[in-house]
């Protein structure tokens, strides 16, 4: 074999073998893309928005045996709405089940509080005739994604993606330094402060009222100079339009 028929054979092998390089990244290439879209389309599917009837493990509709089973029993319950006359500042006794008064018990109270973390509070609400769950509220005032996460929104997470990943809420209210951003479609009300969420609302019913003015709930807040322990929740009057 001469010089010149060596070097042809030679190339003849490189550019099979730079061609079945070449196939084997394209099929390098087509795989990432397949898992790529495979993910995309798996987080969409799982985060696909719908009618939440199921949060945290308790579901709407739940009687408070079925919750206790689910979650325990409550640490603290919510007493009675306190108004504090020289400042006009409405909060509700947050109630340590130890100390709850002589002829009561649990299952007396319409919303239990379930501690997280010393910042995050998992609240269930049961209706008052029927005695079974109407709202699932989780507060959080921090960014640890410490609430159980909603179509993939999480405590902290900012306004600009819940509108990407839910679309415009039924409407906006913006009461004190709170934005309130009720979504009837998915049984959900999302409450933002500067700009991030802090607290879910998983309720039917959150929003179907009549168009005069009510009291909505805003936030938590320990309040530490108290001689009970309490969480005191901010109220600012707000007018909602009917949901129905």
């Amino acid at each position: 074999m001469s010089a010149n028929e060596t070097v042809e054979a030679l190339l003849v092998v490189i550019k099979r073998f730079m061609k079945w390089i070449g196939i084997g990244i394209l099929i390098v290439v087509a795989i990432g893309v397949l898992f790529g879209l495979y993910d995309h389309l798996s987080e969409y599917w799982q985060n696909k928005p719908y009618a939440l009837t199921k949060y945290a493990d308790v579901a709407l509709g739940m009687s408070k045996e079925e919750v206790a089973y689910t979650k325990g029993i409550p640490k603290q319950v919510i007493g009675n709405l306190i108004v504090d006359k020289p400042t006009g500042r409405q909060y509700h006794d947050v109630i340590s089940v130890d100390k709850i008064e002589k002829g009561k018990e649990v299952k007396d109270f319409s919303q239990w509080s379930y501690e997280i973390s010393g910042l995050s509070y998992l609240d269930v609400v049961f209706d008052e005739k029927t005695k079974k769950v109407k709202s699932i509220i989780c507060y959080s005032s921090d960014d640890s994604f410490s609430c159980t996460s909603v179509f993939g929104l999480h405590n902290g997470s900012y306004e600009k993606a819940v509108k990407e990943r839910l679309s415009a809420p039924d409407l906006e209210t913006i009461e004190g330094d709170i934005k309130i951003m009720p979504y009837k479609r998915f049984n959900l009300t999302l409450y933002l402060e500067q700009m991030k969420v802090y607290q879910f609302v998983v309720s039917k019913d959150a929003w179907e009222m009549s168009a005069t003015s009510v009291r909505c709930p805003m936030k938590y807040q320990r309040d530490d100079s108290s001689p009970f322990v309490q969480i005191v929740i901010e109220y600012y009057p707000c007018s909602m339009p009917s949901a129905r």
